[in-house]
């Protein structure tokens, strides 16, 4: 039960770190996303399994040790299943991989399930501190550094939930900025539902994300001058909303927020934003297929649980690397008929408010 495990991790190609580092994702901060995503994940599968808790995710950027840590207090992972999930990186293909690594790698390496690989490219060296919350479950210990090398034993941690920490290199820009931590975490987590604390020089455990969003609420609840506080600085507009309204689909798991911008004559009318997100978590924005066009003049907000994401989740593809699937179909059709039957709720039901909007 408690044997120390050595060995190189499973896969075919030796350099592959290489190949993920230089083409899985563009930016540097998708990390902080890939791994407080995989430790949300965590929280609510343990959450699932016991409703009565209420979980949460912390950050800590030490300083000092030159570390960055995500620490959790969801399921936890059994020895067994860091051996399947982590020693085996998900590549059933790792040669034809390499072979098109310069050309269209996306389409295919969001079918291999390589989140966690990310950390490698902050991080020179990676350990995983995991208790699993079956009380007979022990702790386990994995460690590897970017040569692909691991060691995996018996570990120290006597809470249930899993620590991630990433030993960061001495110029590693977060470092020297904390701040770049903290906007990071605020730009794809400020929706998520699980608290996500963080802990670094001049953030004393500072809250990341609202209790529940402001365009979340009922609207009979939401006062119009905090929404429209909300609005001008989420958006970085100038000028407060002309109106706006909410949505949702439970088949779809959809919901959202559109707001009819103030042109200003027409001068910023092509300058619209819709934000993307899947189960709080930040996609992108203005996503082609997803968002119709004249939806697209707008801004808003849209957070759908089944919207299939490749590994970069800034694109959205079915299992075949299509650019469509059924999901896209369906939402972009429902943001239509939405929109559709405002303006004409609008039109007929309230036309005093519509020729003040629009004279």
């Amino acid at each position: 039960m408690g044997e120390v495990k050595q060995g190189s991790l499973s896969i075919e190609s030796k350099n592959i770190f290489s190949i993920l580092k230089r083409y899985l994702y563009s930016e540097q901060d998708i990390v902080f996303r890939e791994l407080v995503s995989n430790a949300l994940d965590a929280v609510e599968k343990r959450r699932t399994m016991d409703p009565s808790r209420g979980g949460r995710v912390d950050v800590r950027l030490d300083m000092d040790m030159g570390r960055l840590i995500i620490q959790d207090d969801g399921i936890g992972m059994t020895r067994d299943e860091v051996d399947r999930y982590i020693n085996q990186i998900a590549f059933s293909g790792a040669e034809d991989f390499i072979k098109k690594n310069a050309e269209g790698a996306d389409q295919i390496i969001g079918h291999f399930g390589v989140g966690f690989y990310s950390a490698f490219m902050l991080a020179d060296r990676v350990i995983i501190e995991t208790k699993h919350m079956e009380g007979k479950s022990p702790a386990v210990r994995w460690e590897c550094d970017g040569e692909m090398h691991f060691i995996m034993g018996p570990g120290a941690k006597t809470e249930t939930g899993t620590e991630v920490i990433l030993h960061l290199p001495k110029d590693s820009p977060y470092l020297q900025a904390p701040q770049l931590v903290h906007d990071a975490l605020c730009k794809y987590f400020q929706f998520a539902k699980t608290p996500i604390c963080f802990h670094a020089p001049g953030f004393d455990g500072m809250a990341v994300n609202p209790a529940k969003p402001l365009w979340q609420q009922a609207k009979e609840d939401i006062d119009s001058s905090a929404m429209e506080s909300f609005y001008q600085a989420f958006f970085q507009d100038s000028a407060p909303p002309l109106s706006w309204f909410q949505f949702s689909s439970v088949d779809l798991g959809l919901r959202g927020i559109l707001y009819f911008r103030n042109t200003k004559n027409g001068a910023d009318e092509l300058d619209g934003t819709v934000k993307v997100y899947c189960r709080g978590v930040y996609v992108g924005e203005n996503i082609p297929g997803l968002i119709p066009k004249f939806v697209n003049l707008q801004n808003g907000i849209i957070e759908c649980d089944a919207l299939p994401l490749v590994v970069s989740r800034g694109d959205l593809r079915n299992e075949k690397g299509q650019a469509q699937s059924e999901v896209v179909a369906l939402v972009h059709e429902c943001l239509v008929q939405e929109v559709a039957i405002e303006l004409n709720d609008m039109f007929t039901k309230r036309r005093a408010e519509y020729e003040r909007l629009w004279p």
